[in-house]
């Protein structure tokens, strides 16, 4: 397939990140001079999900999500604020954030959905009562999930639609097949 994920600006920062079956790293460059800010090797087998930017907390964070483990890092150095494993193979959909959590998912093998409370979060979150709730039925593959009005939507490959109270995981409804277009 080829590894590689889409780049990500935030300000003056271009990251990107290398997951693959090699060498696995994430680089933050200058967007003006091209001049490496900073480097962090990573452990990951494959995945394509892109870095997701946000300000939590105090501290801007590049959050990415991968097979073995999902790691936040500090965007101003490459230091990891938080990680927290539970994710399955082949990470491809994007994190989606609601100014309070983050919503991470797999959908191939060993599919996992992990609902992240930010507060405080800090360190191995795994198993903790950072991790909210988790879903490992229906989720996306490929799409990336989509958040409006406290409700999580959660498309798979082959077109079933899953929603998700964002806040509390309650299912609205799972795996039901989108109509067909009219032709």
């Amino acid at each position: 397939f080829g590894e590689g994920t889409a780049p990500v600006l935030h300000a003056d920062t271009l990251l990107l990140t290398f997951d693959h079956e090699g060498d696995d790293w994430m680089l933050a460059l200058d967007k003006r001079t091209g001049k490496q800010l900073w480097r962090v090797e990573r452990d990951q087998p494959s995945g394509w999900a892109p870095p997701l930017v946000i300000e939590h907390g105090g501290k801007t964070q590049a959050i990415v999500a991968a097979p073995s483990t999902v790691v936040s890092y500090d965007i101003s150095n490459g230091d990891i604020i938080w990680q927290c494993k539970g994710l399955g193979l082949n990470t491809i959909p994007a994190p989606v954030y609601d100014g309070k959590r983050v919503f991470v998912m797999s959908g191939f093998r060993e599919p996992n959905l992990l609902a992240i409370d930010l507060d405080g979060a800090k360190g191995d979150l795994t198993g903790s009562e950072h991790v909210l709730w988790t879903n490992q039925r229906g989720n996306s593959y490929t799409p990336s999930p989509v958040l409006q009005d406290g409700i999580l939507y959660v498309l798979t490959d082959s077109g079933l639609l899953s929603a998700f109270d964002a806040e509390t995981g309650e299912t609205h409804y799972q795996q039901q097949r989108l109509p067909k277009p009219y032709r």
